[in-house]
């Protein structure tokens, strides 16, 4: 094989290494869930504040 395949494959190798890390550590710190219950407290502050809206009119 010559330099330039094992490079590229060294590359796909830490590639893959990188992505399957980064599961396992958001994961752990619970980034996924902390950002899915971000989303629901906007989304609800945002309802409140067209119920505001429509209430001052």
């Amino acid at each position: 094989m010559s330099n330039i395949g094992l490079i590229l494959i060294g590359i796909g190798i830490v590639g893959f290494a990188f992505f399957i890390f980064r599961e396992i550590i958001l994961w752990y710190w619970k980034i996924n869930r902390i950002e899915e219950l971000l989303e629901k407290i906007e989304k609800n502050t945002r309802k409140g504040e067209i119920g505001e809206e429509k209430s001052k009119n």
